[in-house]
């Protein structure tokens, strides 16, 4: 078969559901897939494709950030789509957006040689050599983020996602933002802007920011991510309380530590609430909120929350960064409460884990250190 050519035709249509519903038919100019995604402040739109006979092959209500739908039509060059807007809820004005993309065999052969060099290089993390697999890491972000089908692969702009979470791992984290900003860049107009994928993208984005001290200019896009959360995600779901745990940190960066234990506490009820319970998340909203009623100076609070975040480490891996930052937290908050003995030997011990889990040189031994 013919190779398709990695190519995006943008169509952008103002649509208007008052008087019924809207259609307009694309016809496949190659093979690939032809989206369509639907935005609206004014209803709940609901998209249906037909193929050229009528039969319906795709319908779809919110999956690119409730309420809008998105669907992914595969298509054969010369073949006609037909694309129904109708409004499950409201009425009024709208925007419906049509492209067309094609997967190039060379950017699936790409992507897939380089995840298996991104495994290796995470597997390698967890080893002395952690120094050498995160120059590796650089070098793969560097090769995908300079990739020519970057623009047009969903392959590759996954992968490089994946090699920035990967480098905030290894501790790189101006390389890590790169990475993530890259994917931003990618993303943007081609999939629909309160999806899943685009608000992570933005996210990680923000947090990676947040971490090479431009936590000021990462905060609006981050409110803007959370906001949309807001709206789009359960009460309930994970990934919620994840974004508003980093609007917290991103807060804490600027120095409004009140802001940030805002932030928190709503996290810590929220993740309550969730079922089944995850236990390491409980634990890190209770060290974050005894570091930040620490810098307050409510020293009763953070003592209450360190235990708290003490009793739930149980089942944390010694050595590994939570289980620092609660060591090193709970030495701070004892020493300023008069109890110095206590508080220098959980700061030798808190050095001692560190040295012993990270090679020389490791953030987590500069920060126990």
């Amino acid at each position: 078969a013919e190779e398709p050519t990695p190519i995006r035709v943008v169509e952008e249509f103002s649509i208007d559901v008052s008087g019924g519903e809207f259609d307009v038919v694309r016809r496949a100019s190659g093979g690939g897939l032809l989206r369509a995604w639907v935005e609206s402040e004014a209803f709940d739109a609901r998209l249906v494709a037909e193929d050229e006979s009528g039969n319906q092959i795709a319908e779809d209500d919110d999956s690119g950030g409730r309420p809008s739908p998105w669907i992914d039509v595969p298509c054969v060059a010369g073949r006609s789509v037909r694309f129904v807007v109708g409004a499950k809820d409201g009425t009024g004005a709208g925007r419906l957006v049509i492209l067309e993309t094609a997967e190039s065999a060379v950017a699936l052969a790409d992507a897939e040689r380089a995840r298996a060099e991104l495994d290796r290089a995470v597997v390698g993390l967890g080893t002395d050599a952690v120094i050498e697999h995160r120059l590796s890491l650089a070098e793969l972000g560097r090769r995908i983020g300079d990739h020519p089908d970057l623009y047009t692969s969903e392959g590759l702009q996954s992968l490089l996602f994946d090699i920035a979470q990967a480098l905030d791992r290894a501790s790189d984290h101006p390389a890590a933002l790169a990475a993530a900003q890259l994917v931003v860049a990618a993303q943007r107009d081609r999939v629909p802007p309160e999806s899943e994928p685009a608000l992570r993208a933005r996210m990680h984005a923000c947090t990676m920011m947040g971490q090479v001290g431009r936590a000021a200019e990462a905060i609006p896009d981050m409110r803007a991510a959370v906001a949309a959360c807001q709206r789009t995600l359960e009460p309930t779901d994970r990934g919620l309380a994840s974004a508003e745990a980093g609007l917290g940190i991103l807060l804490a960066g600027i120095g409004d530590m009140a802001g940030a234990m805002e932030m928190w506490e709503l996290v810590a009820a929220r993740l309550e609430r969730i079922e089944p319970p995850v236990e390491r998340d409980r634990t890190q909203m209770q060290a974050n909120l005894a570091v930040g009623a620490f810098y307050l100076g409510d020293l009763p609070r953070a003592r209450r929350h360190i235990e708290a975040a003490r009793e739930g480490a149980s089942s944390l891996v010694l050595g590994s960064s939570l289980d620092l930052q609660i060591r090193a937290a709970y030495g701070s908050i004892v020493t300023e409460q008069g109890d110095h003995a206590t508080g220098r030997v959980l700061a030798e011990e808190t050095l001692a884990s560190a040295r012993a889990s990270y090679p020389p040189g490791h953030v987590a031994v500069a920060m126990a250190e």
